[in-house]
């Protein structure tokens, strides 16, 4: 029997705050399509926050992204037609220390996607966890970010997502009914806080 199919009202209880506490473990028991989406909405997070820092083209490039990510989850699959994104995604890193935190959350957004469909045929599931952990520590080399907060934002995803799936009956590998996606909330826009001032040499 699926681990996700057991006691899913026992697990809703537990909370985004007992997600919290589990760590890594929480998004690796999420199907890998449900984790895909737990990095398309730290891209979400980002855009609302960030957007107006970014150029064009980026800003452009990560709307893309998240409703690229949002489509190949439903369907299972798809990201065969991705190739010029995932290539614009790739050309951009390392091009703008400004903006690097950004950049780096989307190339690692769309690995997690790129490893959730190799799933199907080989055994990288970890690197769909992986991915996504790492698009999240990406994201909190931006110094105004706020780990916690972002961290607690993800492990509500989290404990949503995993009532969703385990309500679905969703195995490990299957794409996401539109019943999952209706249990999120609206992605809102973090709060910044000033960075910490740089220490003189001589401290």
């Amino acid at each position: 029997m699926n681990h996700l199919q057991a006691s899913p009202h026992r697990e809703r209880a537990a909370g985004a705050g007992a997600t919290l506490l589990a760590g890594e473990t929480a998004l690796a028991d999420l199907p890998l399509w449900a984790q895909v989406l737990v990095a398309a909405r730290l891209l979400q997070r980002a855009a609302l926050t960030l957007r107006r820092e970014w150029p064009v083209p980026l800003g452009a490039l990560v709307d893309a992204a998240i409703a690229a990510m949002h489509d190949c989850a439903r369907e299972g699959g798809g990201v065969h037609r991705l190739r010029d994104l995932i290539d614009a995604a790739r050309n951009e890193r390392g091009t703008d220390a400004a903006t690097a935190p950004v950049r780096g959350l989307l190339w690692y957004a769309l690995d997690a996607l790129r490893a959730a469909e190799a799933a199907q045929d080989f055994p990288v599931d970890a690197t769909v966890t992986q991915s996504t952990l790492r698009a999240l520590r990406e994201l909190c080399t931006d110094a105004r970010v706020v780990p916690l907060q972002l961290r607690v934002l993800m492990a509500g995803d989290i404990d949503l997502l995993r009532f969703a799936c385990t309500e679905a009956g969703l195995h490990r590998y299957a794409a996401l009914p539109d019943a999952v996606f209706l249990q999120l909330a609206p992605a809102h826009a973090l709060t910044l806080i000033d960075p910490p001032p740089a220490q003189p040499s001589w401290r």
